[in-house]
Formats: structure tokens, C-alpha cells, sequence
């Protein structure tokens, strides 16, 4: 079979690695706010602010990928929107320690964005592209109508210290406003990451169309320079919130082309090794993280806000990498473990299969 139409397992292995890669960049992106000493070295910047697009461009993708496969595809998409915004709830009150549903982490855009996007995914090719443009392209008229405020604040819901975000916004601007326009995900422009996953995964797993596929790579290339040039040219305010250093705060057009360019380009280079090398020990590590990668994403802040903030703050950059890389070796043991004994229960229960993974 040509590489241009990938199996059905060659697109799953090929998202979760994706998934995968997105967690191990997602583990030290969230792990410097409290154990990387400030100011952050400007190359982490850059590649932890990665993590987040990647992660949300795959939910979208599975989200495309399972759309019309089963009798009630949208009610489905509704339940696992409403059990990934019970699990955010769940976070943000006995992990941050703060008030559900104000500053809006990433899990509230993604289950927000599950129904929506599988909606999404059955519109027509030339009206998908409209929409993503016109979210991409809204973005920033929003944040200059409303003003991006540095750090959309969160309000503490019990108990101090190591893991309670900071107790008053230093510049409020509204519940609303933190949904749409500046909480930590808002939906503009993170929904529209969420339909670029979508579209991207029609374009590049869905057969049978080898001339569309064709011009998926220059079309990567594309949005990579016009999204370098861009970003480059208008970096924007990139605030630090509450030690949090992406990029990203607030997004610029050239940062969302440039992710959106970034996540295409790797879609297709893993999906090139993947298919070729689907058994290579290489994406094990990957794989099994991304398996699982909703355990791996909530199990990951529990560790580091329970345990390395206490133990390991404000470290320098080698003290900092060596904690890092012992946290992901312990992830992905415990990953491989979760998938062992996913192998030896096959028949789980819905809900087992939404924490630990299907």
C-alpha cells in the first residue's frame, strides 16, 4: 500500500507518537513555571510552546477521524466534551486548588471544542478553510477590542502553598472574556487549532486522494516560512504568566500559522517513519505515552505540583533537565504498565477506556 494512504493502524500509531511527543514536550513546558528558576532560557520558550498546539491539533484529529465511524458520532462527541470538562473541574480544584471554570486550562477548550469539531468536521473543504481563517483572523481584533490581559488570575478554593495559583487576578477582565479572549486556552484562536487538526487529518489520512497529499508537504512548507516571517516580525507581548513562558501569551497570527505549519510537518514525517518503521523501539516511548495521554496529562501536573514543586523549585537549567527527564521515565513506565494491563482487560468499561485510553 502507497505511503499516500496509510491503514487505518498506520494513522492511529502515527497519532498516538504525535500525542506522544506533545506530552514530553507538555512535561517540562508545565514543570518550569515552578522548578526552572527565571528567567527561561529563550530556546525553551520556543519549543515548550509547541506542546499545547500539538495537543489540541491531535484531539481535533481524533475527533475527524471517529466522526460517521459510530450509529451516534455526535452524541458521543457531546458525552466525551462533557466528561473532558468534568476532569478540567477536577484539576483545577484538587490539583491547582482554585475555582472550575474561570481562566479556562487547556482540557476546558479541548472538550468544548470535541462536539464543535465534529460538526465541523462534516462541512465542505473550502468552508472548513473559511472558518479556521476567520477564527485565526478574528484573533487578534479580539484581543485589540478587548484588550489581553497578563495574567487572567485564578481565585483559591482551599489550602496555600505548593500548588495553589495566585489568589486574585492582577488585571481581571471577566469569566467571558477569559473563555474567548485571554484565560489560558480561550477559543479564539485555540478552536480554530482544534478544526486545523481536523482538516489536517481528512487531508492526510483519508484516502483516496494521492494529488491532494501530494501538496500537503509544500503547503507545510508555506505556512512554516510565512508563519516564521510573521512571528518573527511581530513577536507580540509573550508575558510570563505565573512562570509559564510559552510564546503564546498572547497569540500572534505569525505563532498560530507557524503551529499550524509546524503540526502538518510533523504529522508528515512521523507518519512517513511510522509507516515505514511501525515497530521501531524508537516510537514505543511515544506511543505508549500517548496512548494514555489524558492519565499522562492530569498524572503529570499531580506529580509536579505535589511533588517536585516542593522538592525541586527555581532550579537552574542542568538540575532542572535531570529532574525532567527522570519525571518522563516515570511516566513512561508507568504508561507501559497502564498499556500491559489494557491488553490483558479488553472488555473495559466506557468510562476506564476514557481515562486510560481506548
Amino acid at each position: 500500500m502507497a505511503a499516500t494512504t496509510p491503514p487505518p493502524a498506520s494513522r492511529i500509531a502515527t497519532i498516538d507518537v504525535v500525542r506522544g511527543l506533545a506530552i514530553f514536550i507538555m512535561v517540562p513546558a508545565n514543570m518550569a513555571a515552578s522548578v526552572y528558576a527565571e528567567p527561561h532560557a529563550f530556546w525553551f520558550r520556543v519549543v515548550s510552546s509547541f506542546a499545547a498546539p500539538v495537543f489540541i491539533a491531535v484531539a481535533g484529529m481524533m475527533v475527524a477521524l471517529s466522526a460517521g465511524r459510530r450509529p451516534h458520532g455526535l452524541w458521543d462527541a457531546v458525552i466525551r466534551g462533557l466528561m473532558l470538562l468534568a476532569v478540567a473541574a477536577l484539576i483545577e480544584g484538587v490539583i491547582f486548588r482554585v475555582v472550575p471554570f474561570y481562566s479556562y486550562d487547556v482540557l476546558y477548550l479541548i472538550g468544548i471544542a470535541c462536539p464543535l469539531t465534529y460538526l465541523f468536521a462534516r462541512l465542505p473543504r473550502i468552508w472548513q478553510l473559511a472558518l479556521i481563517a476567520l477564527i485565526f483572523v478574528a484573533t487578534p481584533i479580539l484581543q485589540w477590542k478587548f484588550s489581553y490581559t497578563n495574567h487572567p488570575g485564578e481565585y483559591v478554593l482551599w489550602g496555600s502553598g505548593a500548588g495553589a495559583r495566585e489568589v486574585t487576578p492582577r488585571n481581571p477582565t471577566g469569566l467571558l472574556q477569559h473563555l474567548f479572549v485571554d484565560g489560558w486556552f480561550p477559543l479564539f484562536p485555540w478552536l480554530g487549532m482544534s478544526f486545523a487538526g481536523a482538516t489536517i487529518a481528512q487531508t492526510v489520512f483519508m484516502p483516496p486522494r494521492e494529488e491532494a497529499f501530494r501538496r500537503v508537504v509544500p503547503i507545510a512548507a508555506a505556512l512554516l516560512i510565512v508563519g516564521i516571517v510573521a512571528w518573527w516580525l511581530y513577536p507580540g507581548r509573550a508575558y510570563v504568566r505565573d512562570g509559564f513562558s510559552e510564546l503564546f501569551y498572547p497569540p500572534t497570527l505569525g505563532f498560530i500559522v507557524t503551529a499550524c505549519g509546524t503540526v502538518l510537518a510533523l504529522v508528515l514525517a512521523l507518519l512517513w517513519a511510522v509507516h515505514f518503521a511501525p515497530d521501531s523501539p524508537i516510537f514505543a516511548p511515544l506511543r505508549w505515552l500517548g496512548e494514555c495521554s489524558l492519565l499522562m496529562y492530569a498524572l503529570h501536573l499531580a506529580i509536579i505540583n505535589y511533588m517536585l514543586e516542593p522538592l525541586w523549585p527555581n532550579r537552574g537549567l542542568p538540575t532542572f533537565l535531570l529532574v525532567d527527564l527522570a519525571t518522563v521515565l516515570v511516566l513512561v513506565g508507568i504508561a507501559a504498565a497502564v498499556r500491559a494491563a489494557k491488553r490483558a482487560w479488553p472488555e473495559r468499561p466506557y468510562v476506564v477506556r476514557f481515562l486510560f485510553g481506548g
